[in-house]
């Protein structure tokens, strides 16, 4: 699909801010454009009947690739994106599940990343006595025991998908990548991960639409809800776009309202919601 390639194209040349400020102005213009095609065919023909509402949607193909809320119709809106129903679903019944007293809150930065531990730092001092894993601390198997049934994690470092290998889509840590496979053993995945990081939000589509990738591996594990880009990220836009994000979690902000409002209050684009709202 023309149009999804030239969202992410553009998403990707505006992160990286190369070029002259006439090729920048023109990546806003074909995104611009792009979007405003993709809202049309997508959403255009369901306004009547979605209105203002809250969304779920279930894409097919190539669709799990699209930053939905950078669609005109779409902006500020709360919306989940899942693989399908059925997760859907259980996410929903997982969120359920955890809600009670508060679990473990735990931030983590990852190596060469200009912002990562400013980032951390920042979200986490908006939580009362939140476990914080920087540098030489935040290791692969440190990082896997501390999300092991904890209420909310925020994962600040650089991402790669690998769209030849899904399993090997990872996030690099301290000591090396934390892969799909690294993130198999843990028990129970949190409530809530938050992952700041370029592509962690990608999957590869198989036969029947089964999704791989670090997505599908957290909803196996029980984690409800997951926030995630699904196009690279300038590190700055990211971390402003995090403090907001969990201003509005800390409110009381339900996750896709406070995505939602988070991204209409910074103008940062390629971060989706994922499961349960």
């Amino acid at each position: 699909m023309r149009e999804l390639e030239s969202v992410r194209f553009s998403l990707h040349r505006l992160a990286r801010r190369h070029g002259s400020p006439a090729s920048l102005a023109a990546a806003n213009a074909g995104l611009a454009h792009a979007t405003s095609a993709l809202d049309r065919l997508l959403i255009g023909p369901l306004l009547e009947v979605v209105r203002d509402r809250e969304l779920v949607i279930v894409p097919t193909g190539q669709l799990h690739a699209l930053p939905w809320p950078t669609l005109p119709s779409l902006r500020g809106r709360p919306l989940v994106v899942a693989p399908s129903a059925t997760t859907w679903l259980a996410a929903m019944r997982a969120a359920n599940v955890h809600r009670g007293g508060p679990g473990r809150i735990a931030f983590v930065a990852g190596p060469h990343l200009d912002h990562a531990d400013d980032e951390v730092r920042a979200v986490a001092q908006l939580y009362h006595q939140p476990k914080v894993l920087t540098g030489p601390q935040a290791t692969a198997d440190a990082v896997r025991h501390t999300m092991d049934g904890a209420q909310l994690v925020h994962i600040a470092a650089h991402g790669h998908f690998r769209a030849d290998n899904p399993q090997f889509s990872a996030i690099d840590l301290a000591d090396g990548p934390l892969t799909v496979y690294d993130l198999e053993r843990v028990r129970r995945g949190p409530r809530q991960l938050v992952l700041s990081a370029c592509d962690s939000g990608l999957s590869a589509v198989h036969a029947g639409d089964e999704l791989m990738g670090l997505a599908g591996a957290v909803f196996s594990l029980g984690t409800s809800t997951l926030i995630a880009s699904v196009v690279p990220v300038a590190d700055d836009d990211a971390m402003a776009l995090m403090v907001e994000l969990h201003r509005e979690l800390c409110a009381g902000a339900a996750p896709a309202h406070a995505l939602a409002t988070a991204q209409l209050q910074v103008q940062v684009d390629g971060f989706v919601c994922f499961g349960a709202a």
